[in-house]
């Protein structure tokens, strides 16, 4: 028999959205919470796992608020994102998906 070979194109929709995120301070001065709206935008439940946090359970299409307790650090020190790194969505699609987490 021949082997018979097949090539396939799978494109992968983002599945999580973080529609906002913020901070409060936390209980030591070093650190603080991030604060993560995080959006479920498939048609089934998942799980978000964080370092030292509860997991998250995310039903179709919910969205919800994540603590996570993180080290302080100056955002402008961080490095510009570059071409396809800085386009999860676009923006149409990001405005849909952050009002879908608003809800009616």
């Amino acid at each position: 028999a021949l082997p018979i070979s097949l090539g396939l194109h799978v494109e992968v929709e983002p599945s999580v959205f973080f529609t906002r995120v913020s901070t409060l301070p936390a209980t030591s001065t070093r650190q603080c919470h991030l604060l993560l709206d995080v959006f479920n935008s498939t048609e089934h439940e998942l799980t978000i796992s964080a370092k030292n946090n509860e997991d998250l359970v995310l039903h179709a299409g919910e969205c919800q608020r994540m603590a996570i307790q993180v080290d302080k650090f100056n955002f402008e020190s961080l490095p510009e994102p570059t071409g396809e790194e800085s386009h999860f969505a676009n923006q149409k699609q990001l405005e849909e998906e952050r009002q879908l987490a608003k809800g009616p």
